[in-house]
């Protein structure tokens, strides 16, 4: 992530406060400009007339796609050139409104084709303890095992429940100690 869009563009800025794990109102603007051109326009329209407020800030937040986690941005970018792999289907619905059956509600997917009948509801992991930079146990093997595609050397598993890792390690020049990273 960083070696694509850089250290510089973090930090959405609502009422002077600086929000750290989102990404700046430059990049994000540039984010949504790409958005709104060509075949991605309708995807744009999806998610703007969508009921999640993906693309808008809402109660002095930040919009919800300019978070650097967000399972809606995740699928988008996953879904919006690669779902010809799903029964060659070009249709896709993002932010799908899902009726639940024997409940009066309705829930916004992710993202739906109709005609393979494919619906993907996206959740992200945790990985780091409390937003803090102190990753659970369990992850591990994921970054230190002998086959991890981080290219950090294989070191076994000390006796802790959970251990520290410098972002710098990502190439994330962080002043701040809290950074979520799913």
């Amino acid at each position: 992530m960083v070696d694509v869009i850089g250290n510089d563009c973090f930090g959405y800025k609502i009422d002077n406060k600086s929000y750290d794990v989102y990404y700046n109102k430059e990049a994000y603007n540039k984010f949504i400009s790409e958005m709104k051109i060509g075949k991605y326009n309708k995807f744009y329209n999806q998610y703007n007339h969508g009921k999640g407020s993906e693309l808008k800030e809402k109660r002095n937040m930040p919009p919800k796609m300019a978070s650097v986690a967000s399972s809606s941005r995740f699928c988008y970018l996953a879904l919006r050139d690669g779902y010809k792999q799903f029964n060659n289907s070009e249709d896709i619905i993002f932010e799908h409104s899902c009726r639940i059956k024997g409940v009066n509600a309705t829930a916004n997917l992710d993202a739906y084709i109709p005609k393979a009948n494919i619906y993907f509801e996206v959740k992200c992991h945790e990985i780091f303890s409390q937003h803090s930079i102190y990753l659970k146990k369990s992850y591990w093997n994921l970054l230190y095992g002998q086959e991890n595609d981080f290219g950090f050397s294989y070191a076994k598993c000390p006796d802790i429940n959970e251990f520290k890792i410098e972002l710098c390690n990502f190439g994330i020049k962080k002043q701040r100690i809290r950074f979520d990273i799913k």
